[in-house]
């Protein structure tokens, strides 16, 4: 009977081993949606996005620039 608990409980971790990487493989590493797909409201948030993030870039530029002049 203590071998066959065994049997089982290895099997079932196992299988939890298992679909835990495929849920892995196909949740974090599957291609991404093609942005045609979202709306122009996406497509606004993200211009907004890269503005923002080229405005952080420059900034923290000048400031490194700055700390390094003193």
């Amino acid at each position: 009977m203590r071998a066959l608990l065994d049997k089982i409980f290895r099997a079932g971790i196992k299988l939890c081993m298992l679909t835990g990487v495929t849920f892995l493989v196909t949740a974090c590493y599957a291609p991404a949606n093609p942005p045609d797909i979202y709306g122009d409201e996406y497509k606004q948030d993200h211009e907004r996005m890269e503005q923002n993030f080229q405005k952080f870039t420059s900034g923290q530029s000048e400031t490194a620039q700055e700390l390094e002049q003193k």
